[in-house]
């Protein structure tokens, strides 16, 4: 991975680029379900380096709810996910 050398502090600040870069992308591909998994993907590695989520927790769920949306056949893999981010 691109984050192995990195301190926390760096990976978090790398981490925060990165969803700021993909929230732009999503500005007129709010159809696009990869946006959204690697958004949360990149939320879940944030949470885990310092215990916060690096977004409104609305968010994360609006995310979860927009892939429930465009990717009917996997809603238990998304209603999985969301139990287990949001015990």
């Amino acid at each position: 991975s691109l984050m192995i050398d990195l301190s926390n502090e760096d990976k978090l600040v790398y981490l925060k680029t990165q969803v700021e870069d993909l929230l732009e992308m999503l500005q007129g591909a709010e159809t696009s379900k990869w946006i959204y998994q690697r958004l949360i993907e990149l939320s879940i590695m944030s949470k885990s380096l310092d215990g916060r989520w690096p977004v409104k927790v609305s968010d994360l769920e609006t995310w979860i709810s927009k892939l429930l949306e465009l990717d009917p056949l996997r809603k238990g893999r998304w209603q999985d996910l969301r139990k287990q981010m949001f015990p």
